[in-house]
C-alpha cells in the first residue's frame, strides 16, 4: 500500500471514531444501545481489516508471480549458455532500436527484455548484444516478454 493511502485510511478511521464519540455524547444511549453500536463497529472493523488484508495479499501474490516468471527465464537462459542455446539480439532498424531480446535457438522465439534493470538482473550487458537485420528479426517468432520490475 502506498504511503499516502495509509494516511488516508488512518484519517478516515479517526473521523469515524470522532463521529461516534460525538453521537454518543449527543444521543446519550442506554447500555444496551452502546453494546449494539460496539458490535456494529466491531463488524465494520473486521470488514475493513479484511479488505486491507486482501489488498496486501494481492500485492504479495502479484510480486510472487512476477519473481516466479523472472526466475523461470533466469534458469532457462543462464549466462553460461549464451551463444550456445540462445543469443541476445537487437534490431536497430526496427520500431524500437534500443529493445533487446533473447533469441532462443531451440524454438526460434524472441523474448523481449523489457528494461535495463531486467537485463542487468539476468547478468547481461550491452557488449553481448548482436544487431541483426530487420528481415532476420521478423522471421523469429515473438515469445513472452521478461520483466523483473513490474
Amino acid at each position: 500500500m502506498k504511503e499516502h493511502q495509509r494516511f488516508e485510511l488512518f484519517d478516515i478511521a479517526l473521523i469515524i471514531v470522532i463521529l461516534i464519540i460525538i453521537i454518543i455524547n449527543v444521543v446519550k444511549p442506554s447500555l444496551q444501545d452502546i453494546k449494539i453500536i460496539a458490535e456494529i463497529i466491531q463488524s465494520l472493523g473486521i470488514g475493513v481489516g479484511a479488505l486491507i488484508a486482501g489488498y496486501g495479499g494481492k500485492n504479495i501474490i502479484s510480486e510472487y508471480l512476477i519473481k516466479s516468471k523472472f526466475n523461470k527465464f533466469k534458469n532457462r537462459y543462464p549466462i553460461e549458455e549464451l551463444n550456445n542455446n540462445f543469443r541476445l539480439i537487437q534490431c536497430t532498424k526496427s520500431g524500437d532500436p534500443d529493445a533487446v531480446y533473447i533469441h532462443d535457438y531451440k524454438d526460434n522465439t524472441k523474448h523481449w527484455i523489457v528494461n535495463q534493470r531486467t537485463r542487468i538482473d539476468l547478468g547481461f550487458n550491452p557488449s553481448q548484444y548482436i544487431d541483426i537485420s530487420k528481415s532476420e528479426f521478423d522471421r523469429i517468432k515473438p515469445g513472452e516478454s521478461i520483466d523483473a520490475t513490474s
